[in-house]
């Protein structure tokens, strides 16, 4: 029995411990797990990041006291203010522009009053349809609430003047031409925001604009050849001129120095020169 034993203990003592069940799953377990971390890493490093788009923060755009559109330009300026000053060129605007869409509003109670337009046309009303739809559809499309609120009034009342015009005026008042061309541009500026991408929307109603605009401005010039025909300013508007005047200087500063948009002050400094085209028909010949 001795002899039996030792014969085998040198068997024994050559013979490799093995690790109990338990413990082999464990480090079966801790491998698998290295090596699959790795192979992960290895693959996010090999992998090409995706570049991120960062959206700019909305908060606030709905409303005129905050300038929201100064950041609505990712380049720098060459002309920059200070806050204040951009946000009174972000409020005075748009509440000088209700100023020019109320002042034809005692002439066209003038019309329901005398029952007849004289010598006045209506392309100042039939344009300022036209130009409020043009900019409200523009002032959307590119999230600048400055440019999109006030132009609602202009829809508005320029649907009213119309209106009380085309009761009141002569048989012989050219009409729908005017109304014709006025209905065309906002329909087109509307089904142009519809049919195209955003950005090329933009550009596309921005440009409509930069020609609606001067001439809903200019609109009171359509009387130029009867005004100096007959020496006389009458039929010029007055309060919508220097209305206009006045709030195509604050657009332009607007468009230069808050957010730096050529098509909101370019067709602001051609209707500039209209307004003062027809204050100087009026200093001309007066108003009798």
């Amino acid at each position: 029995m001795r002899a039996h034993v030792l014969r085998r203990l040198p068997g024994a003592a050559l013979r490799r411990p093995t690790a109990s069940a338990p413990h082999a799953a464990h480090y079966a377990s801790a491998a698998l797990r290295g090596g699959t971390a790795r192979r992960s890493a290895a693959l996010r490093a090999a992998t090409p990041r995706r570049a991120t788009l960062t959206m700019p923060s909305m908060r606030g755009v709905w409303t005129l006291t905050t300038a929201p559109d100064r950041d609505r330009q990712t380049y720098k300026r060459s002309i920059t203010v200070g806050p204040e000053v951009a946000q009174a060129l972000t409020v005075v605007p748009p509440v000088l522009l209700q100023g020019v869409f109320v002042s034809p509003l005692p002439a066209v109670r003038g019309y329901a009053q005398k029952g007849t337009t004289g010598d006045a046309s209506v392309a100042p009303y039939a344009l300022m349809v036209a130009n409020g739809t043009v900019w409200l559809t523009y002032g959307v499309l590119i999230g600048a609430p400055t440019v999109a609120l006030p132009n609602i009034t202009a829809v508005s009342l320029g649907m009213y003047y119309t209106y009380t015009f085309h009761k009141h005026k002569p048989a012989d008042a050219p009409f729908a031409p005017y109304v014709i061309a006025a209905s065309s541009v906002a329909a087109l500026a509307v089904g142009t925001a519809l049919a195209l991408e955003q950005e090329a929307a933009a550009h596309t109603v921005g440009l409509i604009g930069c020609g609606v605009l001067p001439a809903m401005f200019a609109g009171p010039l359509a009387a130029a050849r009867k005004v100096i025909s007959t020496k006389n300013a009458a039929a010029i508007p007055l309060a919508f001129t220097l209305f206009s005047t006045v709030n195509t200087i604050t657009w332009i500063g607007y468009g230069l120095l808050v957010i730096d948009d050529v098509y909101i002050w370019g067709p602001n400094v051609i209707g500039l020169g209209a307004a003062f085209a027809q204050l100087g028909l009026v200093a001309r010949y007066g108003r009798k």
